[in-house]
């Protein structure tokens, strides 16, 4: 077996801390493409507008704020049909691709159905957040820290010395580690098991090495 050492020239108790914890999203990202075809460019560019427009008057009807209404620049390629030596050109596609911020989940449903009606075609991809994952972030970063810890110090028991400062202190991706053989330090003490979690909860985890003084 293989053991990946991330700490060159070790003198220390070195160990790896893991944590991960789940929370409710309480927010979620909308991303569509509005878009028309036409034979000429310039209709193509008119119809998409119009569509656009369309799409922004339902979603400041709906109470979305401008600010969480994100777009991109009006693209212009050529439509096609068909693939290979079946495939025929029918005219000029503009597009606009939208990133929509959806702060209350109660009305995500009537506002994705809403955006489809008011012109986009369909949605390309509906995720889930929080607008809390800088401080779960750091939640779960405090907890990998302490998970390494509470290892080091099982070490140092069974070998019948000591913990003493910390030498290093290394950030460690979660899934790198784990795709690394590293074992994740699964504590979910935070979550209430009895409460359930909804569709598309959210997981927050981080990972640490740690490198301690050995006391004797």
């Amino acid at each position: 077996m293989n053991v990946t050492q991330s700490i060159r020239n070790p003198g220390s108790i070195n160990v790896y801390g893991s944590y991960l914890l789940r929370a409710d999203p309480d927010l979620a990202l909308v991303v569509f493409d509005v878009d028309r075809v036409d034979a000429q460019p310039a209709e193509a560019f008119a119809a998409t507008r119009s569509a656009v427009e369309q799409v922004r008057k339902f979603l400041s009807t709906a109470g979305v704020a401008s600010a969480d209404v994100q777009t991109t620049r009006t693209t212009l390629q050529l439509a096609t049909t068909g693939y290979g030596v079946d495939m025929k050109v029918i005219g000029h596609r503009a597009k606009v691709g939208f990133s929509v911020t959806v702060r209350s989940l109660d009305n995500l449903e009537s506002i994705v159905v809403g955006i489809v009606g008011a012109g986009a075609h369909s949605i390309q991809n509906v995720r889930f957040e929080t607008s809390k994952l800088k401080e779960l972030r750091a939640e779960a970063r405090r907890g990998a820290v302490a998970a390494a810890r509470d290892k080091a110090q099982v070490y140092a028991s069974a070998a019948g010395v000591g913990v003493g400062k910390v030498l290093h202190i290394e950030d460690v991706n979660p899934e790198s580690a784990s795709r690394r053989g590293h074992a994740v330090d699964l504590d979910l003490s935070a979550f209430d098991e009895s409460a359930g979690t909804p569709n598309g909860a959210l997981t927050i985890a981080a990972a640490v090495m740690l490198a301690f003084a050995i006391v004797t």
